[in-house]
């Protein structure tokens, strides 16, 4: 890997976890609104919400 490459991929990396830390100021802030995630999952033509929270322990 070249020197240039490796300075790209530390410039992305970076931008990278700004983006994150910025996004989780802004939540905390409450410009964010909350919600809930859900799995949906259809069997037999019935629908299914599961809260994504619990889904490591259902998959």
């Amino acid at each position: 890997m070249s020197k240039y490459q490796r300075q790209e991929i530390d410039e992305i990396l970076q931008e990278m976890r700004s983006d994150y830390w910025r996004t989780l100021e802004e939540s905390e802030d409450g410009n964010v609104s909350a919600g809930t995630e859900f799995l949906t999952i259809r069997t037999n033509g019935i629908r299914y919400g599961l809260p994504a929270s619990f889904c490591r322990e259902v998959l």
